[in-house]
C-alpha cells in the first residue's frame, strides 16, 4: 500500500550549505559570548537587592526563555523523557530559594535565588551555543 504523501516523513532534509553552517556558527558563538559576558557581569547580578528590588536590565527575558526551554534542553541533552518535570522542579527550587532569601536576608533577591537564576541562564546559553557549533561543524540537516 503506498504511503500517504501528507504523512510520509521519509524525505530526508538537505544538509545545510555554507550560509546555513555559517549562521549556526555565528549564533552559537554569540550565545557562548553572551554566557561569558553574563559570567563577567555576575557580581552585580548576584548582589543582594533591598526588599522586593530586582537587578536592573533585561536579564529576565533570558531567564524566561531559559525556563521555557529547560525541558527541551534536559530531555535532549540527557536523552530522557521527563516532560515538564524539570520546570516543576525548577519552580520548586526557585520558590524555596526566594523564601530562603526572604527569611535570611529580608530581601526577595539574595544569593540563593540569584545563583539559581544565573545557573539556569548559563545552562541555556552554554547548551544552545555548543549545540549550534556542533550542528554547524557536523552539517546536521534541519
Amino acid at each position: 500500500m503506498p504511503a500517504d504523501p501528507a504523512t510520509d516523513n521519509s524525505e530526508k532534509l538537505p544538509h545545510p550549505g555554507v550560509f546555513g553552517r555559517g549562521l549556526r556558527f555565528a549564533v552559537g558563538a554569540a550565545l557562548l559570548l553572551l554566557a561569558v559576558n553574563l559570567l563577567r557581569e555576575s557580581p552585580g547580578f548576584l548582589a543582594r537587592g533591598a526588599g522586593w528590588r530586582l537587578p536592573n536590565g533585561n536579564w529576565w527575558l533570558l531567564a524566561v526563555a531559559s525556563f521555557i526551554y529547560l525541558p527541551r534542553i534536559l530531555n535532549n541533552g540527557f536523552q530522557r523523557r521527563w516532560g515538564a518535570k524539570p520546570q516543576v522542579v525548577a519552580l520548586g527550587l526557585l520558590a524555596a530559594a526566594a523564601i530562603w532569601d526572604w527569611a535570611a536576608d529580608r530581601a526577595f533577591w539574595a544569593l540563593p535565588l540569584a545563583l539559581l537564576v544565573l545557573a539556569l541562564m548559563l545552562l541555556f546559553l552554554a547548551y544552545a551555543g555548543v549545540a549550534l557549533l556542533t550542528a554547524g561543524a557536523a552539517a546536521t540537516p534541519g
